[in-house]
């Protein structure tokens, strides 16, 4: 088991966490990577249920490491 949550992301999946970090939105990120809104929000949704978050600030958060314990 990966100690880290960041290890079950896909390499798309930590750009997309990077950006959420930053505070941008689906629609920001989908133009910043060159894919649909549609795609954007998929690899939100992914991001979110892979680190156990319920809300995309929360996945900011970890982004930002302001939650420490989780790479404890």
């Amino acid at each position: 088991m990966s100690k880290r949550p960041f290890d079950v992301l896909t390499p798309r999946e930590r750009e997309v966490l990077a950006l959420l970090g930053h505070g941008l939105t689906n629609e920001e990120i989908a133009h910043r990577l060159g894919i649909s809104p549609d795609g954007a929000k998929y690899h939100v949704s992914q991001i979110l249920s892979k680190l156990g978050v319920a809300t995309r600030e929360e996945a900011a958060a970890l982004a930002l490491g302001k939650r420490r314990r989780w790479w404890a």
